[in-house]
């Protein structure tokens, strides 16, 4: 390795100095360059710069040494002047100190080779790198796995995507960078962004442009990059999935210097240096939990295979489409870092988030312009499930009734009504992905019990109107086995007046019953098969679902106020419905939906308190028989 004399011979020593004050390691990208130097194109301006400048006033330097210099400068439209500058202008405008100057503080900030490359904003002074969009970089450069939720419009992808990206390429052109996103057609618009700005120019100073690949030779782009037939491809426009640039050496892998990527894309074979996965979620893959499982298994998989797993960074950018889509699992990772904004985190201030990109009035024209749904996971990266959620903060709290406690559900007024327990179980025997094993213990409760007359929409309720309260809510993520050993060790046990379980009766389930009767363990509880209409089709499930949520207003389906094991996740699970990973304790809860309006007692459940409705002696059996084919139960 030459020293670093060997280095500087004929180059400003002063300059070099100061580069590596800094702690720019020019020879070690000098040695890797097919170029004689990093910085050689600009060092041939700069190298006695202030003596190049005085010998062309005085005509003592050569005509296209001149020409070079003067065209870059002659040319360019200074911020001072406001239109094109004269030579004798130009020649004035620039000395060597302001050119080294310069040089240092592109090669030290992306801010600043940023605006160099002209992403200066508007001529009003808005849409500005500051303050805000330095916190962004310091989480992306000072985290090997960093996470940035910030409101569109805001620069984000323009910040880490583009300029810090080819910053990041220009100071070691050895990088091998990736741009993935939910589609390849918007990775391939930001690798494309990102060879256009290189084939551009550099504004060293005010007014004074020069070629990027003239001031840093090793990023000029070679060779035909990996595109469409679009010709203005081929000349550095326009979209392209992959580049090159000069600075590359042979044997630094099968990677081009930049390429896209997208969620769903074949990893195989791509060990990137660094990778920026740019708006992974959108609102079509956060509908499901498929669609989210799709972005997460993404970013697991490239972890693994980036080329110094630990070292190599990975980005990730993006807004927050659901409550649990990928933001959520990198933001309680320990590995991860994550930064979280809304465009109102500073209103209190009377601002908005950055008022050069958004102001508070242009935020809130925005809130009334936009869905509620939109403008959540976009502008405040705090997501809802919909326009108008099924299930809110405010009517669960509302269905926790003042007058049930634990301790009044332990009373002997009340411990005398039975339990049953919902099961909705997993979809397969060794349970598969999207689908939990969902259980909800109720306990029905005549509404004379509770003293209650009229529900909450001011209807009068008979005495025997059943009130079910939730005493707990689970949920079980492995196979039905363990959903069954949890059912006969741990339930039994912690909820003994349990009297009746009620399984969802789909053809995959329909041997769960039986299964349980013949294990003989559950001894004094009847187990039921229950098919809830609509079991079969999406629209059914909805309505069920509906069916539950006018419970809960109608104060049918109830919650003790002090809390209940399991509150906690159901809550989250109906909050978020239907943007959720799973939905199995909901669908646990709809199995009532049949029931809703059932009085006295109920299958497999015989309550002290007397059906007025019936006989003395009872249902006959074939009443109990008609009965049963009616409520969809075996």
């Amino acid at each position: 390795m030459a020293d670093r004399g060997d280095l500087s011979s004929g180059v400003d020593r002063d300059l070099m100095e100061a580069l590596h004050s800094r702690g720019i390691q020019v020879e070690s990208q000098q040695r890797e360059l097919t170029s004689p130097t990093l910085l050689t194109g600009s060092l041939d301006l700069m190298k006695d710069a202030d003596a190049n400048i005085k010998a062309m006033r005085a005509g003592k330097t050569t005509q296209a040494r001149r020409d070079y210099l003067v065209e870059t400068a002659a040319n360019a439209k200074r911020k001072t002047f406001g239109r094109r500058v004269t030579e004798e202008e130009a020649l004035t405008a620039v000395t060597g100190p302001q050119l080294r100057a310069s040089l240092l503080r592109i090669m030290n900030d992306p801010i600043a080779w940023g605006e160099a490359l002209g992403y200066k904003g508007t001529r009003d002074g808005r849409k500005r790198f500051g303050d805000f969009h330095r916190h962004l970089l310091a989480n992306a450069m000072n985290n090997v796995y960093s996470s940035t939720m910030c409101p569109r419009g805001h620069g984000k992808s323009t910040l880490l995507s583009v300029v810090y990206a080819s910053w990041c390429l220009m100071r070691n052109p050895q990088e091998r960078i990736m741009i993935a996103c939910a589609g390849l057609d918007l990775a391939s618009k930001l690798v494309g962004e990102i060879r256009a700005r290189l084939n551009g120019q550099l504004e060293l100073v005010p007014g004074l442009y020069i070629s990027v690949a003239d001031i840093f030779p090793h990023l000029r782009v070679v060779g035909r990059s990996n595109t469409d037939s679009n010709s203005r491809s081929i000349i550095g426009m326009g979209p392209c999935e992959s580049f090159n640039i000069a600075g590359r050496s042979v044997g630094m892998g099968r990677e081009p210097s930049v390429f896209a990527g997208s969620v769903g894309s074949s990893l195989a074979g791509n060990h990137p240096t660094m990778a920026v996965v740019d708006d992974p979620s959108t609102e079509q893959n956060c509908r499901t939990y498929g669609g989210r499982q799709s972005v997460i298994d993404f970013i697991d998989q490239l972890v693994p295979l980036m080329y110094t797993p630990g070292v190599s960074k990975v980005c990730h950018i993006g807004t927050c489409w659901a409550n649990e889509d990928v933001s959520k699992v990198l933001r309680d990772r320990p590995e991860w870092h994550q930064v979280r904004y809304g465009v109102y985190d500073y209103v209190s201030e009377g601002r908005a988030l950055c008022e050069s990109f958004m102001t508070l009035k242009e935020a809130r024209a925005t809130e009334d312009s936009v869905k509620p749904a939109f403008f959540a996971a976009q502008y405040l990266n705090e997501p809802i499930p919909d326009d108008v959620p099924l299930f809110t903060a405010t009517m669960l709290n509302a269905a926790s009734y003042p007058g049930i406690t634990t301790k009044a559900l332990a009373s002997k007024k009340l411990s005398m009504y039975p339990e049953l327990l919902l099961f909705d179980p997993v979809g397969r025997l060794t349970g598969q992905h999207g689908s939990n094993n969902g259980l909800i213990v109720a306990r029905p409760i005549p509404a004379v019990a509770l003293g209650l007359t009229q529900d909450r929409a001011g209807n009068p309720l008979a005495a025997n109107r059943n009130i079910f309260v939730i005493t707990r809510a689970h949920e079980i993520e492995e196979g039905l086995e363990s959903a069954i050993s949890w059912i006969e060790s741990e339930v039994t046990g912690l909820h003994p007046n349990i009297k009746a379980i009620w399984i969802e009766k789909l053809a995959q389930q329909a041997a769960i019953g039986p299964w349980l009767e013949e294990r003989g363990r559950l001894a004094g509880i009847r187990i039921l098969g229950h098919k809830p209409s609509g079991t079969t089709s999406a629209e059914g499930k909805y309505m069920r679902v509906l069916g539950i949520q006018a419970a809960l207003r109608r104060g049918l389906v109830v919650f003790p106020s002090d809390g209940f094991p399991g509150r906690s996740a159901l809550f989250q699970q109906l909050r978020n419905y239907p943007k959720v990973d799973h939905d199995d304790m909901l669908m646990a809860l709809a199995l009532l939906s049949n029931m809703l309006e059932r009085k006295g007692n109920l299958p497999g459940l015989k309550q002290p308190v007397r059906n007025p409705h019936l006989s003395p002696i009872g249902e006959s059996p074939i009443h109990r028989r008609g009965r049963r084919q009616r409520d969809g139960l075996w």
